[in-house]
């Protein structure tokens, strides 16, 4: 008993009387005693030092749980410990952890303060493990259930992340089994369903859920529907839910839940319906926030399917602001051949003079010449612009040119444009590729020379247009030497201009030759036998 009591007055850092009349108090312990913490059990102590070992303090967002954890590991906050956890990804040293957390904690056995952080992240180091230990995960499901700490729609969303497909049905069902059924839960097993392409598994879990869960469903539900809907092609589906959201329900749509609606509606073809959306998004301020990206593949979409009306409501109204936005809306419009329509609206945007460029070359692409001119009669020639502003559009003007076959115009422009100083490989390929159309071999070597005496870097597609010019001229030799001085350049010849030389020289007759250049092929390690061999 002696030593039982001098033991614990010594781990607990007492001072033992000294000298030879000291004694110890055999049936009275000091007050003080009964007042220190509970001692770590030794699998905490082992997972204190591991988790000390393995994580770094000079990680910013680990200092201070770190630090917390070496002084008073029981004094640790919820939030520190769920950190620590998802840091390690170790469900071993976490499952000690927590156990000393929950027995330590509060005082009397409670649990942590604000555990569905912690709940998640031990949750999460189990699903990660190569081998989840199912008792495990009801363990803390259980935990969950008794502490009444449901996890939230992105913290299932940060769980099923990291769980295998084959392996989610099993731990859906006891979530749903431990907790209840809920509509977040459904929402993001759902969600998870379709990002990985479970489509039939999700629309069980959709039917499941209007039959289980009672009350309204969250928003995120009709969010997660809206992208099973997207991925099925269904638009009455998608309709019905938002009807269902908007008024049963009576849940705001989301921005995201409106732009996935308009996308499956514009690929259904459904326009009227598209403009009624927009309209009622409107009424709802869902353009206060709107998301680039999705403006941007609506507007495409819209645009692919002759949706122009849609399509310029959604510039007019401000979701389209950037730069690249701009362009891209410029470019496919004058497609449509509609660029003074679309000029009009880029009049009321900061980035006009940088997409009359794109404008230019959508009329080049639709063969809309006198538009083209029209725009570069308005800005091409602006005195009130620098210089190197303009270059950009004389080059579209002699994209529209050489493209319409208009050699004059295109000569001139690219002549102004030399002069300018801002000439490129673009136009200069440009030119080349008009004059091997019209058949002027010898104009495509020349513009070839002035391209490589400008000082501008030669490309493949430059030495290709030769290439092809020299071959259907029938000057198989000269043809054959631009593979030696791509190769001087440093260019390594692509296949199909080499496939193109040997297809001259065996039309010409000349196996041997042929035979010669296929060698070549085969030992640049270029070649690829797809049956021209």
């Amino acid at each position: 008993m002696v030593w039982f009591l001098c033991r614990l007055l010594r781990r607990s850092g007492a001072k033992l009387p000294t000298g030879s009349g000291a004694h110890l108090p055999l049936l009275r312990l000091d007050v003080s005693l009964c007042s220190f913490p509970v001692f770590p059990p030794r699998k905490a102590r082992q997972a204190t030092r591991r988790l000390l070992k393995l994580l770094s303090s000079r990680r910013q967002e680990l200092a201070g749980a770190l630090e917390t954890l070496e002084s008073d590991p029981i004094s640790l906050y919820s939030s520190h410990a769920a950190a620590l956890v998802s840091a390690v990804a170790d469900p071993l040293i976490s499952f000690d952890l927590y156990r000393f957390l929950r027995s330590a904690g509060g005082g009397g056995g409670g649990p942590p303060s604000d555990p569905p952080s912690l709940l998640c992240s031990l949750l999460g180091s189990q699903l990660r493990s190569r081998s989840p230990r199912p008792f495990r995960l009801r363990f803390y499901l259980g935990e969950m259930k008794k502490h009444e700490a449901h996890p939230s729609y992105e913290e299932f969303r940060a769980l099923t992340s990291c769980l295998n497909p084959s392996l989610a049905g099993s731990f859906f069902e006891e979530v749903i089994e431990t907790l209840g059924p809920d509509s977040t839960t459904f929402a993001a097993a759902i969600s998870f369903y379709v990002e990985n392409g479970l489509v039939e598994e999700a629309l069980g879990l959709a039917e499941r859920a209007r039959k289980e869960v009672e009350g309204p469903h969250c928003v995120e539900f009709y969010t997660s529907l809206m992208g099973l809907h997207r991925i099925r092609r269904d638009p009455k589906a998608a309709m019905e839910a938002f009807l269902e959201m908007e008024e049963g329900a009576e849940v705001a749509a989301g921005e995201g839940t409106y732009w996935v609606l308009l996308e499956i509606l514009c690929v259904a073809g459904w326009a009227k319906l598209c403009w009624a959306i927009l309209q009622r998004m409107k009424e709802r301020g869902g353009f206060n926030s709107p998301s680039e990206s999705s403006g941007l593949i609506l507007m495409r979409a819209f645009l692919q399917r002759d949706m122009v009306r849609e399509a310029e409501w959604l510039f007019r109204e401000g979701v389209l602001r950037e730069k690249e936005s701009c362009a891209v809306f410029a470019e496919l419009m004058s497609e449509k051949k509609m660029p003074l329509a679309a000029l009009e609206l880029l009049r009321t945007t900061p980035h006009l003079i940088s997409c009359a460029e794109f404008l230019i070359k959508g009329c080049g692409k639709a063969g809309l010449v006198e538009d083209a001119e029209t725009i570069f009669r308005e800005f091409g020639f602006s005195e009130n612009e620098p210089v190197r502003r303009r270059l950009p559009l004389l080059s579209s003007m002699v994209f529209v040119y050489s493209r319409a076959a208009r050699r004059s115009s295109a000569e001139r422009a690219w002549s102004q444009l030399e002069a300018s100083g801002g000439l490129a490989a673009e136009p200069c390929l440009w030119m080349m590729s008009m004059y091997g159309e019209m058949g002027l071999f010898d104009s495509v070597e020349k513009m070839f020379d002035q391209w490589k005496n400008s000082g501008v870097p030669l490309n493949e597609d430059g030495y290709g247009a030769l290439v092809n010019a020299y071959t259907r001229a029938g000057k198989l030799i000269k043809a054959r030497g631009c593979l030696s001085e791509m190769r001087k350049s440093g260019l390594r010849p692509p296949p199909a201009i080499c496939y193109q030389i040997s297809e001259g020289f065996l039309r010409a007759g000349l196996l041997t030759q042929a035979a010669v250049v296929a060698n070549e092929l085969r030992v640049s390690g270029s070649w690829v036998d797809d049956g021209r061999a």
